[in-house]
């Protein structure tokens, strides 16, 4: 089990908080350095909460991984992927809300909107190579669970 140090879980939990007051202004954003979130399917329009870097177009699209997230745990269509520009559908199978945040090179706290549950919402990333971490930054659900690694070549 992995510990987080208190610095990361404040700034993780900061970003949820943000995330969720933004997403209450109805308002899209792009995050991260190469990201961009969109919302679809039913999921309320927000902002994910991101920092630093250049980012990439709002109309970007990639090629389709799933993400899909349960009260908790989250599973990706591939655990292994290519560098390149990809499109993450975030689906919540589970009850509660939820968000995908991707950290790793050149690309730090690329957030989803928040999701509630049964709805969708998409992230696009642009991904070098080498190893993310992709977690749910709301409310300690990383601690609980909802963490993975992406190794990308």
């Amino acid at each position: 089990m992995r510990t987080l140090s208190l610095p990361r879980l404040a700034a993780a939990l900061s970003a949820g908080v943000l995330a969720l007051a933004l997403s209450a202004c109805g308002s899209d954003s792009t995050t991260g350095a190469g990201a961009t979130t969109a919302s679809s399917a039913g999921s309320s329009a927000g902002a994910g909460a991101g920092s630093g870097g250049s980012s990439a177009a709002s109309d970007a699209t990639g090629a389709p991984v799933t993400a899909t997230e349960a009260d908790f745990s989250i599973t990706l269509s591939s655990n292994s992927l290519t560098a390149g520009t990809y499109t993450f559908t975030v689906e919540n199978t589970g009850k509660a809300t939820h968000s995908l945040e991707i950290e790793g090179p050149g690309l730090s706290d690329a957030a989803s909107d928040p999701v509630q549950g049964g709805e969708t919402t998409t992230l696009t990333v642009t991904l070098q190579k080498g190893e993310y971490e992709v977690y749910c930054p709301i409310d300690g659900h990383r601690a609980m669970g909802m963490d993975t690694t992406l190794t990308v070549s």
